[in-house]
């Protein structure tokens, strides 16, 4: 019987697992907040100094046509 009893005393009760598993997801939630506070200080500075892209695509370069290829061609430009 009291090998019952110190195997008992030895695993942590259920309550005990959910108190210690909270804790790590609050650590957790910390952490990801702390993170997430820092991305929108980055943001907000890219927008300011005014790296950001502010939605904007690049613009694609023209088409050549078949016509215009063969005469740059022809001209010996690249």
């Amino acid at each position: 019987m009291d090998d019952e009893k110190k195997s008992e005393e030895q695993t942590p009760s259920f309550l005990e697992q959910v108190k210690a598993e909270r804790i790590s997801l609050e650590k957790v939630r910390d952490e990801n907040k702390a993170i997430v506070a820092q991305m929108e200080q980055f943001r907000a500075e890219q927008i300011l100094s005014g790296k950001a892209d502010a939605g904007q695509t690049p613009p694609k370069p023209a088409e050549e046509t078949p016509a215009e290829y063969a005469k740059r061609i022809m001209s010996g430009g690249k």
